[in-house]
């Protein structure tokens, strides 16, 4: 069932999350956070799930190569050739995403709930992987799946000569999984927790982890028997993640934007044994492929 509402604004708004397409929300929820948007036309509440048509937006600003090739649409339902087809005729679009068949895209992203986030979280990836030979990582690159098409906001894999679960195909994808994933989510309603989450935890994943900016929370989670489980900090409050020896995070700091106490705890993942152990496996499946 659908719902689609005529946008009426409320005379007292609280502080609410905004809406985002893909959210899965409630129906008041859903209504809660519209009324708090009083520029935002129309959205609609599909099945649980949120659809707002942000490429109104880019229509007008993103040029397309053939005009007799359709733009890609927010909820499309694509085949990957077709999806493919349409995005590399609109050389403007940066960001799309397909999960089920379906197209997700985001038209415009905010400094502070994404832009900021997403470099401090880069930042201490390109750390770890500045300093792990072996470890290849990148941002924004689609990731093939038989029923998905994602674009992890940050990935860190074990280069396939190193025994790796992921590779570059010939057309410059990846395929497979990486081993470690990263998003900024604006909350638990985001479908990095729902529609990104069933498919990295589909595809063999080994840990993701999703940084909910407006609820200030940072959750890991780790591949066990086929399902991700919460993989909780140790007893001092830092994450250290079990497929990737030395990935250590101290999570509050980064809420903190305390950049040089994230790098510090880092540095001292990077200085341990396990670590070090880890690099020397590395290179030794590399000499032995």
């Amino acid at each position: 069932m659908a719902t689609v509402l005529n946008h009426k604004t409320s005379t007292s708004v609280a502080i609410s999350p905004p809406l985002e397409h893909g959210d899965r929300l409630s129906r008041d929820e859903f209504h809660r956070r519209w009324n708090a948007m009083p520029r935002l036309k129309k959205a609609e509440l599909i099945g649980g799930r949120v659809f707002i048509d942000s490429t109104i937006k880019t229509r007008s600003s993103i040029r397309t190569l053939d005009r007799s090739i359709p733009p890609l649409e927010n909820a499309d339902v694509l085949p990957r050739d077709e999806f493919r087809r349409r995005w590399a005729n609109m050389p403007g679009l940066k960001r799309a995403e397909r999960f089920g068949g379906s197209v997700f895209m985001q038209a415009a992203v905010r400094f502070r709930e994404h832009g900021q986030p997403h470099q401090n979280l880069q930042g201490w990836m390109m750390h770890y992987k500045a300093f792990s030979p072996g470890i290849e990582g990148g941002v924004d690159a689609t990731v093939e799946d038989p029923l998905d098409d994602a674009q992890p906001d940050g990935c860190l894999l074990i280069s396939p000569e190193c025994g790796g679960q992921c590779r570059v195909n010939d057309e410059g994808y990846l395929v497979g999984a990486p081993e470690f994933v990263a998003e900024v989510a604006a909350s638990s309603a985001s479908f990095d927790l729902h529609d990104k989450f069933d498919a990295y935890q589909r595809s063999g994943v080994r840990e993701y982890l999703v940084w909910k900016v407006l609820e200030r929370s940072i959750v890991w989670f780790e591949l066990v028997e086929g399902e991700f489980v919460e993989l909780p900090p140790d007893e001092d409050g830092i994450h250290r993640s079990r497929v990737l020896p030395g990935l250590w995070l101290d999570s509050p700091s980064l809420l903190a934007s305390r950049l040089d106490r994230v790098l510090e705890v880092l540095d001292r993942g990077l200085a341990s044994s396990e670590h070090a152990e880890f690099v020397k496996r590395l290179a030794e499946a590399r000499g032995s492929a």
